[in-house]
């Protein structure tokens, strides 16, 4: 028969956004599950080694708000180029308009 070894109580510390509420139960594996709290408010069920090793940080609001933040980098970032691609749209516009005027064509038009 294979000797388990005790594994320790992870019941009351803290990994990432988690805290570890108590010990819930055992898979096959004879691994534990631990019932957490992440500071968001959501309560769940989280294998030991997950918690140990940092692979589990939170519920997935951690990953929501970092997404988030790089969206809203991302948003900022585009406004800005969308805005220059518009003034250098409008400076073309105005550069061909004045180009007609020089040579005093009332019309243009490109064939389709």
């Amino acid at each position: 028969m294979k000797n388990k070894r005790q594994a320790r109580d992870l019941s009351g510390e803290t990994f990432g956004r988690w805290t570890v509420l108590e010990r819930a139960n055992r898979n096959e594996q004879g691994h534990f599950y631990y019932w957490c709290l992440c500071e968001c408010g959501f309560k769940g069920r989280i294998i030991g080694y997950s918690l140990k090793s940092g692979k589990s940080k939170s519920c997935g609001c951690l990953q929501r708000e970092i997404s988030a933040e790089k969206m809203k980098e991302v948003r900022t970032m585009t406004r800005h180029y969308h805005r220059k691609e518009v003034r250098d749209l409008k400076q073309e516009i105005e550069y061909l308009r004045n180009l007609l005027k020089k040579h005093k064509i009332d019309y243009c038009a490109v064939a389709s």
